[in-house]
Parts: C-alpha cells; structure tokens; sequence
C-alpha cells in the first residue's frame, strides 16, 4: 500500500511542479506580493467540495463522484497530511485563501483499497506556478516532459484527446505506468478555468477499468 500512495503522490508532485521555474523567477524577480494578491483575487471564488455518504460533490469543478461502498473516502486530516498542512488550512472557510498562498491544493482523494485504484481532485494556482493563465494542452505538455524525468517510474503516454467528465470537456490525458513491477492506467483530466488549472488523476489497477471509474462522475 505504501507503493501505491507513493504513486499518488507522485501525481501530485507533477502537476505542483509543471510551472516550477517560472514560480522561482517571478519570486527572483522580486514579484512575490504582486503574485499574491492577483491569486487571491483570481482564486476567491473557489470553494471547498463535499462528501455526503458515497457521494463527493462540487459547485465550482461541476463534477459529482459516487463511489462504490467498496471504495474509502479520504478525511480532511489526511489529504492535509499529504499536504502536510493542518486540516484547517483546507476546510471550507479556507480553501480559496489557501489555494491563493499554495501552488496545489487536494480537494478529494478516494481508493480502491483492495486493488489500489484511486481518484485525486485537485488545483493548481498558475498564478503562482506560471504567472498566469495556461491551456489544458499547453499543460499537458508540460506534463509530457516531466514524465522523463521519473527515473524509478516507466511512462508512456498512449492519447491525449477531449473527453466528457460530468457533462463538461476535459483533456485527458491517458498514461500506461510501470512501477516497482506494478502495472496501471494513470489518467490526467485538464481542465483550466482562469488562472486555476483543474486536474482528475485516476490510477486504475488490476481488473478495475477506466470506463468504470469515468462512470462514477456525473
């Protein structure tokens, strides 16, 4: 299990970093205030989704996600956790300010915890990592040349093509992965909405299809 959440953070760890070197030039540049308060503005209508039983919802993102009862939602306190934040810093009074101060934030994670397929919600501040606004396919490419940089992980990007995620389009981005001797499905969802790039990772392991994860949204 430990492999698999590395793998999930793995995801993560890619998408925080797609703008990386333009965060560190704009902070070179002496435009860390400026950065900020146009995140703050650009980000304050963002708002914290919700779990109620199976069912995960979201206002800003439009997508709605019902997890078989086999599947476990992740509390605040561990997705905070993986951000290594405290749980408040995440909750509903403060997910748009700390989305203002923080490349990524996780809205969602849910898994699978018998085969290890899992489902990560999250944003990017582009305000912070690329210093403005940036396409699904301009990202996409971006996420492209990461790939090869993962040393320990074997990816193969098989189609980037729009698709329908809860009856709005995404880019999708579909990736076979070999890890330590596990093979999967990593799919990248894109979707930018202002300076705020949208992503949907789902990992599929074992007999669990994509199509059937996708199903799950609505």
């Amino acid at each position: 299990m430990k492999k698999l959440l590395a793998l999930v953070l793995c995801a993560a760890l890619l998408l925080t970093c797609t703008g990386c070197s333009a965060f560190m030039e704009g902070f070179q540049e002496g435009l860390q205030g400026a950065l900020q308060d146009a995140a703050n503005e650009a980000n304050k209508e963002i708002a914290r989704g919700t779990v109620d039983g199976n069912v995960y919802s979201s206002e800003y993102s439009g997508l709605t996600f019902t997890k078989p009862d086999s599947w476990t939602y992740a509390t605040d306190e561990e997705i905070a956790d993986t951000m290594e934040v405290g749980a408040d810093v995440i909750d509903a009074d403060s997910f748009a300010e700390t989305l203002g101060q923080m490349a990524t934030v996780y809205d969602m994670m849910v898994i699978d915890m018998e085969s290890g397929s899992n489902v990560s919600i999250m944003y990017e501040n582009l305000q912070l990592t690329n210093g403005g606004a940036m396409t699904a396919e301009a990202y996409a490419d971006v996420l492209k040349g990461q790939f090869d940089e993962l040393k320990e992980m074997n990816y193969t990007v098989s189609n980037t093509e729009t698709v329908s995620l809860g009856g709005e389009d995404w880019l999708r981005m579909t990736t076979s992965v070999e890890y330590s001797g596990i093979s999967m499905t990593q799919a990248y969802y894109l979707r930018a909405s202002g300076t705020v790039m949208m992503a949907v990772v789902i990992t599929v392991l074992g007999d669990t299809e994509l199509s059937s994860v996708e199903a799950m949204f609505s």
